[in-house]
């Protein structure tokens, strides 16, 4: 809940109070109004709720996917310079190795940032 609808929730019931003071035979209508107004208010925010996890989550398994399209492209630029996985990436690596795997970080930077949360 945002700061705008909490403020607004606790002015309903501020007014709601207020109107119970001063029109007391009223007073079951207004909080009825009130109990179908934070009714209405609930339903919506659950439906938009659901919508953007819904959202999340399609993201999510497009990125999954991406990734194991990545990931498969990085392990044969890795066997097409190392076929015997003798070094790791921390030894001196060549030149144009370092680059075929900058290009393909780059055309999956998006999704790598999502996923881990880093810039590469």
């Amino acid at each position: 809940m945002n700061s705008a609808t909490a403020t607004n929730v606790l002015l309903l019931i501020i007014t709601a109070l207020i109107f119970e003071r001063v029109q007391p035979a009223w007073a079951p209508l207004v909080w009825l109004v009130v109990g179908g107004l934070v009714a209405v208010w609930g339903i919506s925010w659950f439906k938009r709720r659901r919508e953007r996890r819904r959202v999340v989550d399609e993201q999510n398994f497009r990125d999954e996917q991406e990734f194991k399209e990545y990931w498969a492209e990085h392990q044969a630029i890795r066997a097409k310079y190392d076929p015997e996985h003798k070094w790791n990436e921390a030894t001196r690596t060549p030149r144009e190795y370092r680059e075929e795997i900058d290009l393909l970080n780059a055309q999956h930077r998006d999704m790598l940032k999502r996923r881990f949360g880093e810039d590469y």
